[in-house]
């Protein structure tokens, strides 16, 4: 396995969600990456924490928009 390649398919995923997320231009499948990249001990330990601050701002953001 490319270990290099597989890192930076994940980070590309990563960076697509997030840069969707921060426009507002985002929808429930971006979400749904970002919760499963947090997932801790499937993905490497840095990818899964900053998925996992990016998904709690996700829905901090939504919620804000909802009230």
């Amino acid at each position: 396995m490319d270990f290099e390649r597989y890192y930076l398919d994940l980070f590309e995923i990563l960076n697509v969600s997030c840069k969707k997320i921060a426009s507002g231009k985002y929808d429930k499948s971006d979400s749904e990456r970002l919760f499963e990249l947090s997932k801790k001990g499937r993905y490497p330990s840095i990818l899964s924490e900053l998925a996992e601050s990016f998904g709690m701002m996700t829905v901090s953001y939504t919620h804000l928009r909802a009230h």
